[in-house]
């Protein structure tokens, strides 16, 4: 049987669309889903990185601030009495070493035992003269604690400020200021206090604790 030649090219045009079917069917579509998947992979991935570096300025962030507030508790730290407290005791070092000294802090560390005795070490920081250090190591020495100078460092204050004013020919006021050496010393000086155990009732009440939790006493 013969074919017309309208009859050979529709069976050649059908061919050709049956080749370019199985092209795609087995070539182009399984590149193009794969290029589907991987785009929407990347997409995906691009929203995770976004998310992450979102996250992780927000770290910096929140560890920047927990620096900060770190700083901010030490420097708010600086003047309030730390470690396991005495009432008595710092209650006597108040009285003793602010009349003699400025700038006060105070610190205790835990007790120990030593023999029959109860050691409280404390640490006091404080500026004073040299006269006013005297007369707190004497102080110290005959109150009524039986207490060690364990440790004592001194060193000259920083330079300070003085303003000072004057009427000039025009009757006004002028002020001026200038720096001068200190006459104060910066004075850490390191305690133990020392007891024996019982000296002091458990039950002892001080007449400045009222409705306040001090720690107990050291020496209980």
């Amino acid at each position: 049987m013969t074919m017309t030649k309208r009859e050979k090219n529709l069976v050649l045009i059908l061919l050709v669309l049956i080749a370019l079917c199985a092209y795609w069917l087995f070539f182009l579509s399984p590149y193009v889903e794969e290029m589907k998947v991987l785009e929407a992979k990347n997409e995906a991935n691009q929203i995770a990185l976004y998310n992450k570096s979102q996250q992780q300025l927000k770290n910096t962030e929140l560890l920047k601030n927990l620096t900060d507030n770190e700083q901010q508790i030490a420097t708010l730290s600086e003047g309030i009495t730390q470690g396991y407290d005495q009432p008595a005791i710092l209650v006597y070092l108040e009285k003793t070493v602010k009349e003699h000294a400025q700038k006060l802090t105070f610190s205790f560390g835990e007790t120990k035992q030593t023999g029959l005795l109860v050691a409280c070490p404390a640490t006091v920081t404080m500026q004073s003269s040299y006269d006013g250090l005297k007369k707190v190591l004497s102080a110290l020495a005959e109150g009524e604690y039986f207490v060690k100078v364990t440790g004592l460092i001194a060193q000259l204050g920083s330079e300070e400020e003085v303003t000072t004013t004057e009427t000039n020919e025009d009757g006004e006021t002028v002020s001026s200021t200038t720096t001068k050496p200190s006459d104060k010393l910066d004075v850490t000086l390191n305690l133990e206090f020392f007891c024996m155990t019982g000296d002091i009732p458990s039950d002892t009440v001080y007449p400045f604790d009222s409705a306040h939790d001090f720690g107990g006493d050291v020496f209980q």
